[in-house]
């Protein structure tokens, strides 16, 4: 639909380069024009100066931009093709950024939403993505909710006084279930749905195997462990408010103690393995993901494993422009291991 842009890509913060660096890849200068990647408040004005200028107007063809920053677009209605990436961010009906999206979904000649988790819990959060592609497809919010995501547990709701029935806390708790499964599927995969398996578009990866691997905690280790979980037993049976917040601020305790418990041995579990990637003679495949939960874990893998390796870390940290800089580092630097 190239001759109906300009094109807006609203998706995740963090994918907001790799959006723009797969348009440089794959389309052609001529169709593109110049790529605005918004990253800043700031760079939407000058969006605009140079959409309001003559000389620049016609090359200002794609718009990339977060879901948060989208609201404060000022000129949004001159995109006629809009892609929303992992649209089940729009899932939630009374959100402002789907309250926002939704009408600019609906006037736009063509809208294309793409998720690989369109309902993260329940039929319900598909109502907005429908909504938005094709309005009236399955009917309004509640004859949507009435026939697809009715809940059982309110069939027996308090009366509202004049006969009828009412539901708990609001018309949405009452669409917390999901029912007629195979009929929304059908009619979704009949009119608007189109999904792409990994067996299908990825067919050069290979099996996916996986494995679970059982570590050997050091006593030295386990020692602070052992004693928050002795600490946790002297409040079993205790029922109290006080007794509850203790309870859990040592299970939080126990939580963040278990990564760094763990990494003298994860480490050890992950030497033969990072030499292997970082070895060609080895039979290397020259690349390795290695994630982890604690930022502690991370910054103890970096030092103690990693010190001499070419690699990269993206964390909670990572500015989005970083990231995408080294994703194209590890992506295509051979010896970014």
């Amino acid at each position: 639909y190239f001759e109906e842009w300009p094109l807006l890509i609203v998706c995740p913060s963090a994918m907001r380069g790799t959006w723009g660096n797969a348009i440089e890849r794959w389309l052609p200068r001529n169709m593109t024009g110049r790529v605005s990647v918004i990253q800043h408040s700031s760079d939407i004005k000058e969006l605009d100066r140079m959409v309001n200028f003559e000389a620049t107007s016609p090359y200002m063809k794609i718009t990339i931009v977060s879901y948060d920053l989208a609201q404060k677009l000022t000129d949004i209605g001159r995109y006629k093709v809009i892609i929303c990436d992992e649209s089940h961010l729009i899932k939630s009906i009374n959100a402002q950024r789907t309250q926002f999206l939704i009408p600019i979904l609906k006037r736009a000649r063509r809208a294309v939403l793409v998720s690989g988790t369109p309902a993260l819990s329940r039929p319900i959060e598909l109502f907005p993505q429908i909504d938005a592609v094709r309005p009236n497809l399955l009917g309004s919010l509640k004859e949507f909710g009435y026939r697809y995501c009715w809940d059982p547990r309110f069939a027996r709701r308090p009366t509202d006084g004049f006969g009828g029935r009412k539901p708990w806390g609001g018309i949405l708790d009452s669409f917390r279930g999901s029912s007629f499964q195979k009929e929304l599927h059908a009619v979704l995969k009949a009119n608007l749905l189109i999904r792409r398996l990994k067996k299908d578009v990825l067919d050069s990866l290979p099996k996916k195997i996986r494995k679970l691997e059982y570590l050997q905690i050091a006593p030295h280790n386990k020692k602070p462990l052992v004693q928050l979980m002795q600490e946790l037993e002297g409040f079993q049976g205790s029922s109290s408010s006080d007794a509850k917040k203790a309870k859990d601020a040592l299970i939080s305790a126990l939580w963040r103690g278990t990564g760094p418990a763990k990494l003298e041995a994860a480490i050890d579990f992950l030497r033969p393995i990072v030499k292997q990637a970082n070895n060609a003679s080895l039979g290397s495949t020259g690349k390795l993901l290695i994630f982890a939960h604690h930022r502690e874990v991370l910054d103890g893998v970096e030092k103690l494993l990693l010190s001499d390796v070419a690699h990269i870390r993206i964390d909670g940290q990572t500015s989005s422009e970083q990231r995408s800089t080294r994703v194209h580092s590890f992506q295509e630097v051979d010896n970014v291991t």
